[in-house]
């Protein structure tokens, strides 16, 4: 007899102290809790993919050693769940715990009752991971130990706080093992990287910001089998200022997270799915960097830096920093050169604006002048720079379960493709290169959709889509314009703002011209000058749906 069919003539209980009893359905998407006459409105509807653990305790006091006529003991299957609920006077949807204790007593022995348990366990089980494994991505078991590195220094200091009070009860309700080292000092992550034995672990869980996540790829990049050691599967659990790839999984999954996005983090993670990352290689003044989510230059890369000041004030450091510096405006002269996807259109503004040829590229940068090497000479744009006390930019100097070894052995349609070769930082870019010399306000690049839990600045990006996103904010722009953008990059509207072009690339070189600045790698602030980068498609393992 299969198990719904067992189930229809069996009663449970809720909870150890409950008296009323319940009958159990189950369905392909849910299972009901309900009483006999019940509406479906009151019946407690669990969704497979809302669950993210199970837990049998069983009652041995009575399997069965007791007297003969001993009633049978109530045996429990404990359901974990995480549905998305309305808040408290809000229409929102957030994930919130549900915790579901069935009791079956109504068999003659403890032992019927247990295996009957034992048999929706594993049916449950079995819907839950087939569930995961429609989503997309591969589903995988964590047979090992999670290696779990936490920053206790990360965003306000709380990351112990969030990791025993939070995180470590998802994990022990999910029945997954970890080890938590805890980070010492700045470069500490890079070090276990390179030094651990990965072989003992499921994968790497950092609960920190971005930089921590940074750090580990540095480490696992400069390992002797780094090519293997990049495929750890790795997972990022908010509890830093920045979190910018939290966000992008989340966004990614139809998860909310400007709400508690520690839990709807962890609640991703839980769910066992590694799918492939693009990793970005740079190429900086000092050395070779790895990258996962973002290079910023000018205004975002100085509000990133800068609002350090303001660290014990956690992510609203960022608003408060972004306020100084629109009030208090900068511009930075720059070269910046890129391989676009497709063929590059400038969006329109009020200057004229051309293309520089390949001579003109090797040449000394003037001030606002952008040629063609296709179309004659034209009268250069040239910007009044500091005319205007409100103008930004016054000339003043970002299917089935597998195991690991089956995620690592499974290729992307696109790591066939030809490699892009990246020519020296001293050596002019490749002749079909777009380039361009003016003076900005800012440049990101980008690879994920977030770079922050409120700035959607690349809303087209996904994990492996093999590209990189320019967003490039010229100067002029004025005070209100500036905030304007500010705003717009919250829903991703920006897209469409004349004074923001957003260009997808294969690769891109910056070059600032500028003596001083801030130039930030993932959160962290990085050797200022030249710097290069192209795309590793699929490179890296992330947890996420």
């Amino acid at each position: 007899m299969d198990i719904p069919s067992l189930l229809s003539d069996l009663l449970f209980t809720l909870g150890p102290k409950s008296k009323v009893r319940f009958k159990l359905e189950l369905f392909d998407e849910h299972l009901k809790i309900s009483t006999d006459g019940e509406s479906e409105k009151k019946a407690r509807i669990i969704k497979y993919a809302d669950i993210i653990g199970l837990k049998l305790n069983e009652s041995m006091n009575s399997l069965n050693g007791g007297a003969p006529h001993t009633p049978p003991v109530t045996q429990h299957l404990v359901i974990y769940s995480y549905p998305r609920t309305k808040g408290f006077l809000s229409s929102k949807l957030t994930r919130k715990r549900l915790c579901t204790d069935l009791g079956l007593s109504c068999l003659d022995t403890s032992e019927n009752n247990l295996k009957v348990l034992k048999l929706l366990h594993k049916f449950i089980l079995e819907k839950v991971q087939t569930h995961s494994s429609n989503q997309g991505g591969q589903f995988v078991r964590f047979g090992k130990p999670l290696l779990v590195l936490l920053n206790p220094r990360s965003g306000k200091g709380e990351a112990k706080k969030l990791f025993q009070n939070k995180i470590r009860p998802m994990f022990e309700e999910a029945s997954v093992e970890f080890v938590c080292l805890e980070t010492e000092r700045a470069g500490h992550g890079e070090e276990i990287a390179v030094s651990t034995d990965l072989s003992l672990y499921s994968g790497i869980v950092i609960v920190s910001g971005d930089g921590l996540l940074f750090e580990v790829y540095q480490g696992l990049m400069a390992r002797p089998d780094s090519a293997q050691a990049v495929l750890t599967p790795v997972g990022i659990l908010p509890a830093g200022s920045g979190n910018a790839l939290c966000c992008s999984i989340c966004h990614a999954a139809g998860e909310p997270f400007l709400h508690d996005m520690l839990t709807h983090s962890t609640f991703v993670l839980l769910k066992h799915h590694i799918r492939p990352m693009d990793l970005i290689a740079l190429d900086t003044v000092a050395g070779r960097k790895y990258s996962f989510l973002s290079l910023t230059w000018g205004l975002i890369a100085d509000i990133d830096i800068e609002s350090e000041r303001f660290r014990a004030l956690g992510n609203a450091r960022f608003t408060v920093e972004a306020i100084f510096r629109i009030l208090s405006p900068r511009a930075y002269k720059g070269k910046l050169s890129f391989l676009p996807n497709s063929p590059y259109t400038h969006k329109s503004r009020s200057q004229t604006v051309t293309l520089l040829s390949q001579s003109q590229r090797e040449q000394p940068a003037t001030n606002g002048k952008v040629r063609s090497a296709s179309t004659p000479n034209l009268s250069p744009h040239t910007t009044e720079l500091g005319t205007a006390a409100n103008t930004l930019g016054n000339g003043h100097a970002d299917g089935a379960v597998r195991d690991i070894q089956e995620v690592e052995e499974t290729g992307s349609e696109g790591d066939a493709e030809e490699e892009i070769e990246l020519p020296p930082l001293d050596q002019p870019v490749p002749e079909h290169w777009v380039t361009i010399d003016d003076y900005f306000v800012s440049i990101v690049a980008v690879y994920q959709s977030h770079i922050g839990p409120e700035i959607l600045a690349a809303p087209a990006a996904t994990m492996t889509d093999k590209l990189i996103h320019l967003l490039i904010i010229r100067s002029p722009v004025t005070r209100l314009q500036m905030l304007n953008i500010m705003t717009q990059l919250e829903t991703g509207s920006h897209t469409n703002n004349p004074q923001v072009e957003l260009v997808a690339v294969k690769a891109f070189r910056l070059e600032p011209l500028e003596l001083r600045g801030n130039m930030v790698v993932d959160g962290e602030k990085v050797a200022y000058g030249p710097v290069q980068g192209k795309v590793l498609p699929s490179a890296a393992r992330v947890m996420a749906l």
